[in-house]
Protein backbone atom coordinates (compact mmCIF):
# COMPACT_ATOMS: atom_id res chain seq x y z
CA UNK A 1 0.00 0.00 0.00
CA UNK A 2 1.35 3.38 -0.92
CA UNK A 3 0.22 6.91 -0.32
CA UNK A 4 -1.83 8.25 2.53
CA UNK A 5 -4.33 6.11 4.43
CA UNK A 6 -8.00 6.55 3.67
CA UNK A 7 -10.59 6.96 6.42
CA UNK A 8 -14.28 6.48 5.66
CA UNK A 9 -17.09 7.33 8.04
CA UNK A 10 -20.81 8.04 8.06
CA UNK A 11 -21.45 11.70 8.80
CA UNK A 12 -25.20 12.35 8.46
CA UNK A 13 -27.23 11.02 11.35
CA UNK A 14 -24.18 9.33 12.90
CA UNK A 15 -21.50 11.91 13.67
CA UNK A 16 -23.72 14.88 12.88
CA UNK A 17 -27.36 15.54 13.77
CA UNK A 18 -29.09 16.16 10.47
CA UNK A 19 -28.43 15.74 6.76
CA UNK A 20 -25.60 17.85 5.37
CA UNK A 21 -27.10 17.96 1.86
CA UNK A 22 -30.31 19.43 3.22
CA UNK A 23 -28.48 21.78 5.58
CA UNK A 24 -26.12 22.99 2.82
CA UNK A 25 -29.05 23.68 0.47
CA UNK A 26 -30.88 25.58 3.22
CA UNK A 27 -27.72 27.57 3.93
CA UNK A 28 -27.38 28.53 0.25
CA UNK A 29 -31.04 29.56 0.09
CA UNK A 30 -30.61 31.64 3.26
CA UNK A 31 -27.57 33.31 1.64
CA UNK A 32 -29.71 34.21 -1.40
CA UNK A 33 -27.71 31.98 -3.74
CA UNK A 34 -30.47 29.46 -4.51
CA UNK A 35 -34.15 30.02 -5.13
CA UNK A 36 -36.31 29.20 -2.08
CA UNK A 37 -38.27 26.66 -4.17
CA UNK A 38 -35.16 24.47 -3.98
CA UNK A 39 -35.97 23.65 -0.33
CA UNK A 40 -39.04 21.60 -1.26
CA UNK A 41 -37.26 19.88 -4.16
CA UNK A 42 -34.30 19.11 -1.90
CA UNK A 43 -36.52 17.53 0.76
CA UNK A 44 -38.52 15.59 -1.82
CA UNK A 45 -35.47 14.09 -3.50
CA UNK A 46 -33.92 13.28 -0.12
CA UNK A 47 -37.10 11.55 1.04
CA UNK A 48 -37.35 9.64 -2.24
CA UNK A 49 -33.75 8.54 -1.98
CA UNK A 50 -34.25 7.36 1.60
CA UNK A 51 -37.39 5.46 0.52
CA UNK A 52 -35.56 3.85 -2.40
CA UNK A 53 -37.71 5.52 -5.06
CA UNK A 54 -34.97 7.86 -6.31
CA UNK A 55 -31.90 6.38 -7.95
CA UNK A 56 -28.49 7.38 -6.62
CA UNK A 57 -27.65 8.85 -10.04
CA UNK A 58 -30.68 11.15 -9.87
CA UNK A 59 -29.92 12.13 -6.27
CA UNK A 60 -26.31 13.00 -7.09
CA UNK A 61 -27.35 14.68 -10.34
CA UNK A 62 -29.74 16.97 -8.49
CA UNK A 63 -27.02 18.23 -6.16
CA UNK A 64 -24.36 18.43 -8.86
CA UNK A 65 -26.74 20.52 -10.95
CA UNK A 66 -27.21 22.97 -8.10
CA UNK A 67 -23.51 23.30 -7.41
CA UNK A 68 -22.08 23.15 -10.94
CA UNK A 69 -19.79 26.01 -11.81
CA UNK A 70 -18.87 26.86 -8.24
CA UNK A 71 -15.47 25.97 -6.90
CA UNK A 72 -13.06 28.16 -5.04
CA UNK A 73 -15.48 31.09 -5.22
CA UNK A 74 -17.65 29.25 -2.67
CA UNK A 75 -14.75 28.34 -0.37
CA UNK A 76 -15.58 31.12 2.13
CA UNK A 77 -19.21 29.94 2.14
CA UNK A 78 -18.17 26.34 2.73
CA UNK A 79 -15.94 27.42 5.61
CA UNK A 80 -18.80 29.43 7.18
CA UNK A 81 -21.21 26.53 6.67
CA UNK A 82 -18.91 24.12 8.46
CA UNK A 83 -18.22 26.55 11.32
CA UNK A 84 -21.77 27.88 11.78
CA UNK A 85 -24.00 24.96 10.77
CA UNK A 86 -22.20 21.62 10.65
CA UNK A 87 -19.71 21.80 13.53
CA UNK A 88 -22.30 22.74 16.18
CA UNK A 89 -24.28 19.59 15.22
CA UNK A 90 -21.40 17.18 15.84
Amino acid sequence: MSGRPLALFDLDGTLLVGDTDELWCDFLVDEGLLDPSIRARNRAIGAGYAAGTVRVEDYVGFFCGLLAGHGDDWLPLRQRFVAEVAAPRI
